[in-house]
């Protein structure tokens, strides 16, 4: 990637990146002065990827959102990045769902997100309204293509999606969204017992 290119939203979605694609990666990061909006979802950057890739966003001066959800992201190595940005001069959101943080972890990482000035940390698939058509074709994507998938990981994927949900009803107060999660959870819990089925 071009450091000088004129890319404002650059989107590496569904992509598995190497640690050799990080390396490569994260250098044009740092200095590329265009790009706004980076979107890493789900690109199996694990703790290991996550880490390379923090002095890289540290170092850039511009981007305003970065989407790290569904990394396989431990609860330690989020709420320190988390802290990272504290700092940063430009970002605004931080996208942390459907990773490894519990419960507890992402109630800690929405009062960080309250107390810093301006920037917003989404550590669950509905902290914001304006995600939910997203995580929605997230859900449909999983389900159409379930055939074609490793049923195990499917089924770990799927039951972390249910707790995002979980949680997310737990949290709102939204009696109209309670029903709205409790229908997907729902959904989400037939599918389960479909692969369990088949295996």
């Amino acid at each position: 990637m071009d450091p000088h290119c004129a890319v404002q939203n650059l989107w590496l979605c569904d992509n598995a990146l190497s640690e050799a694609a990080v390396n490569c990666i994260g250098p044009a990061i740092a200095h590329n002065r265009s790009i706004t909006q980076l979107s890493l979802l789900n690109t199996s950057l694990g703790d290991k990827g996550v880490k390379m890739l923090t002095p890289y966003i540290r170092d850039n001066a511009h981007l305003r959102d970065i989407n790290l959800a569904s990394n396989h992201i431990s609860e330690h190595t989020a709420m320190d990045l988390v802290e990272m940005i504290k700092t940063h001069p430009t970002l605004e959101r931080v996208h942390l769902y459907l990773n490894e943080i519990s419960d507890r972890g992402k109630q800690n990482l929405q009062v960080l997100s309250r107390e810093q000035d301006g920037v917003t940390v989404l550590a669950s698939i509905t902290d914001e309204s304006n995600i939910s058509a997203y995580w929605s074709l997230i859900l449909k994507n999983i389900s159409q293509n379930t055939a074609n998938r490793d049923k195990e990981l499917v089924a770990d994927y799927l039951t972390l999606f249910q707790n995002e949900l979980t949680f997310s009803r737990g949290q709102t107060r939204n009696l109209w969204k309670k029903l709205k999660l409790l229908r997907v959870e729902n959904g989400i819990e037939t599918l389960l017992k479909q692969i369990k089925q088949e295996n």
